[in-house]
Parts: structure tokens; C-alpha cells; sequence
């Protein structure tokens, strides 16, 4: 199951309650009520379209360890102001920040480069094992 977090679900949440009538009832054909209508509609029509072009935000996630002990921080940022915070904080600390999902793609790269190994090694042990058995004559 995945959970919603970050700029989606605030995204999400807003077109909701944006959408919400209000607890004010007017008579049904009022000018209050079409008003009440129109209002809605517009709000309506404005979430759906934001929740359709949704902002890219990368979360930036920081850890680190001093004198206190572990620390970390997540920040959801765009990507221009990610990669400015990862340039200040090698500026400032000397340390090579790690993108993790390019050492995520290069471990899934390596484990299936491994899996064909593994397969090609077992091919040919078995072609191996077929072609030294000898039929035996009755």
C-alpha cells in the first residue's frame, strides 16, 4: 500500500475541502443558492485542474552524526533548490552527498547482471551433466 505524503496529498486534501458546500442552506432556485452553486463548481473546476499538474518536489533527505548523537532531516524541495542545498552542504562540509536512487538502480543493475551469471553457470552445468552420461546397453 502506499501512503500519500508531501505535495499530492496536500494537493488532495485542499481540492477537498475546497469542494465542501458550505453549512449555510438556501432555498432551492434562490439567487443565494445559485450563487452557493457557481461558487463550488468554480472551486471544483480550479482543484481539479491543479490536482491534474501537480509540482515535482524531491525529497532531500539528510543524516548526519556530531556530539549529540544521530541526527535527520527530510525536505521536500524542487529540484533547482535540492540540487543548490547538496551544492552549500559540500561547499561547506567537504562530503560527496549520495543520490539513492542511483545506487538503488546500480544494485538492481548489479543483481541482475549476477541472475544471468548464475543462469549461464547452471546451462552449463547442466549440458555438462547431459553430455557425460552415457546411455547404458542392455
Amino acid at each position: 500500500m502506499r501512503q500519500r505524503s508531501g505535495p499530492a496529498s496536500t494537493t488532495a486534501s485542499a481540492a477537498g475541502h475546497t469542494t465542501q458546500r458550505s453549512s449555510e442552506h438556501h432555498r432551492f432556485g434562490s439567487r443565494a443558492h445559485r450563487e452557493d452553486l457557481e461558487a463550488s463548481l468554480g472551486l471544483a473546476l480550479l482543484s481539479t485542474i491543479a490536482s491534474l499538474f501537480p509540482s515535482h518536489k524531491e525529497i532531500v533527505r539528510l543524516s548526519w552524526t556530531d556530539a549529540q548523537g544521530r541526527h535527520d532531516a527530510d525536505f521536500y524541495l524542487g529540484r533547482s533548490e535540492g540540487r543548490a542545498l547538496l551544492v552549500e552542504i559540500k561547499k561547506q562540509t567537504g562530503l560527496e552527498p549520495r543520490d539513492l536512487k542511483k545506487e538503488r538502480k546500480e544494485e538492481e543493475k548489479r543483481l541482475k547482471s549476477l541472475q544471468r551469471q548464475n543462469s549461464q553457470r547452471s546451462n552449463e552445468v547442466r549440458e555438462k551433466k547431459s553430455a557425460t552420461e552415457v546411455p547404458i546397453k542392455e
